[in-house]
């Protein structure tokens, strides 16, 4: 049975697009079943020629994402009533390499589904085995802690969200394929100027309250009305605003400081492009917008009264305006703590085959090398502490919640421990991921920045 996943990646448009790579041995092809390929298990099809096969006892395949990300599930089906064994793996280097699933003399008819907990990727393998002459790969899915709307009913408010007055739906027809490197996204459409039901409001809710909120989302203006029209998002405490912001027309990006709007100088929001937005809120201190990975842009409050924020919402420019258009995909909204609907570390998950994935100290995917962080949530330094080590290089690498790469640093040890006092006070509060490696032995934890 599938579990409740519906973020999943669409790698078939990824692939399509050139977004990502594909490697593997099993490119068996025949005239009178043209689904049989290379890439034929991306294309969310369990049907048996609908996959990549191989006339051998032995097979592999290797998708390159080309960017490290983060991912929490994937789904696999092997051939269908095939005896088979794989071991499906992840990799951020194509070196080292972390099993995620192990199947041994497994007959599948359908896709096996496992949820494992946050984990960053670069590389996905799969490496496949039968005692039979022949191996397939039938379908493989991937899935995110972002909210893709890939599985999502069309044509529908995505799961999770609510719309009292419409305007928003899942789409896959305004731009074909609609969504970012993707087929669906959800989409906004104000036509109504009824000054009861035309503002049109979307919005998610129920995360932990927590003092520093960040929403990561991808956004495409199709049409902002030149007369007061807006796109516009918004951090919220139940029904109390915190942050308010918008792109209007002419591509200017604004906040709301409790009385008027604010230009931003130096953002900007192109119609008809996609556009990566991410907004780092808080109670107190600095709150701010980035865009496209850019600069981090100071932005004032639409109201002092919330003491934690728990959701967020999109909504067009105003109830009487019309002609306010826009697609988003890819939203993530997180905290420092875990929540029933933040992208967080699942604590005690543990791999089938006995490997801990995730614990709930500060430990993870430990491959001999052992690194401890003290303290750990931090503030200004944290230190780094790595034990079973050799003499020789280690390379330190950060990642934040979205899998991207913020800093790499590189320590020269001389005994089998060494230490690290790392200043972080430049980052922003949340969850990060540290990468230690040293040759092919590497070790994955993660760090909370209060």
């Amino acid at each position: 049975m599938r579990p409740n996943l519906i973020n999943r990646v669409d790698l078939r448009a990824k692939y399509a697009n050139g977004n990502i790579v594909v490697s593997t041995d099993m490119n068996y092809t025949t005239a009178t079943h043209h689904e049989a390929r290379a890439v034929g298990e991306l294309d969310a099809s369990t049907d048996y020629w609908s996959g990549a096969f191989k006339n051998a006892t032995s097979g592999n395949y290797t998708i390159d994402l080309l960017q490290p990300k983060t991912y929490n599930s994937i789904g696999i089906c092997l051939g269908l009533g095939l005896l088979q064994s794989a071991t499906v793996m992840y990799s951020l280097d194509n070196i080292s390499w972390i099993t995620l699933k192990t199947y041994t003399n497994v007959t599948h008819y359908t896709i096996d589904y496992t949820t494992t907990g946050n984990f960053i990727a670069r590389y996905i393998k799969v490496n496949i085995t039968s005692p039979s002459s022949i191996v397939c790969l039938n379908e493989i899915q991937l899935f995110s802690p972002e909210n893709t709307f890939e599985d999502n009913i069309l044509n529908a408010v995505p799961y999770g969200y609510s719309a009292p007055n419409n305007g928003f739906w899942v789409s896959e027809g305004v731009f074909p394929p609609s969504g970012y490197q993707s087929t669906r996204s959800l989409y906004m459409e104000d036509s109504d100027n009824s000054s009861t039901s035309g503002d049109k409001v979307i919005s998610k809710t129920g995360f932990t309250p927590h003092t520093t909120k960040t929403l990561e989302f991808m956004i495409r203006p199709v049409s902002i009305n030149p007369s007061g029209g807006a796109i516009q998002w918004r951090i919220t405490s139940g029904t109390t605003i915190g942050f308010r912001l918008r792109t209007i027309s002419g591509s200017a990006v604004q906040y709301y400081n409790g009385t008027s709007y604010v230009t931003i100088s130096g953002a900007s929001i192109v119609a008809g492009a996609w556009t990566k937005i991410k907004v780092i809120a808080k109670v107190s201190g600095t709150s701010t917008i980035s865009i496209n990975g850019g600069a981090e842009l100071t932005i004032g409050k639409a109201s002092t009264a919330p003491t934690t924020f728990d959701g967020f919402s999109f909504s067009s420019g105003g109830a009487t305006i019309t002609g306010d258009k826009s697609l988003f995909d890819d939203v993530n909204f997180y905290g420092l703590t875990s929540g029933n609907q933040t992208s967080s570390i699942a604590e005690t998950t543990t791999m089938s085959n006995n490997q801990l994935l995730i614990v709930q100290e500060e430990k993870i995917r430990n491959t001999n090398l052992e690194v401890i962080l003290a303290p750990n949530p931090a503030n200004e330094v944290v230190n780094i502490m790595i034990k079973n080590a050799s003499k020789g290089e280690i390379d330190i690498y950060f990642f934040d919640i979205s899998g991207r790469k913020i800093k790499t640093i590189q320590l020269r040890s001389n005994r089998d421990t060494a230490n690290l006092d790392m200043p972080i006070q430049e980052l922003q509060p949340g969850m990060y991921f540290i990468t230690t490696k040293q040759g092919n032995r590497f070790a994955q934890t993660k760090l909370i920045k209060k």
